[in-house]
């Protein structure tokens, strides 16, 4: 049985260098955004540290004020409403995402190594149903 040939190795290298690039720019992406957050948060701390600001100033009129326990509760439902929502909208993203990728990534599997086993990931995006 011969091995794969020379123009799927040279797909192979430019897949696997795409990849390196693509953690790189991931990485750098990651530690230039926490650089910078870092350094507006220490900025903010060090220009206000010692003053007195409006957000403190609001901070001591809401206490004062002892909001109502159903306002705290309705505010926690909100945020939990509003937090499942952003959750589902993430995923059916994730799913339509996979349901426009996942021939192209069957046909590059089964052109590279076509006795290669699969995640068996449904066409929908979901867990195949011999995984659950």
């Amino acid at each position: 049985m011969p091995g794969p040939s020379k123009s799927q190795l040279e797909f192979q290298y430019r897949v696997q260098r795409l990849r390196l690039f693509q953690k790189f720019g991931l990485y750098g992406t990651v530690v230039a955004v926490s650089a910078l957050g870092f350094h507006c948060f220490y900025e903010c701390v060090r220009e206000l540290a010692g003053k007195q600001t409006t957000a403190s100033v609001l901070l001591m009129i809401y206490a004062a004020l002892k909001a109502p326990r159903a306002l705290a509760i309705a505010l926690a439902y909100l945020l939990a409403g509003l937090a499942s929502t952003w959750g589902y909208g993430e995923r059916r993203g994730k799913k339509r995402a996979i349901a426009r990728l996942h021939p192209m990534a069957r046909q590059a599997q089964a052109m590279i190594d076509a006795n290669k086993g699969s995640s068996n990931i449904t066409l929908s995006g979901d867990t195949g149903p011999e995984d659950l």
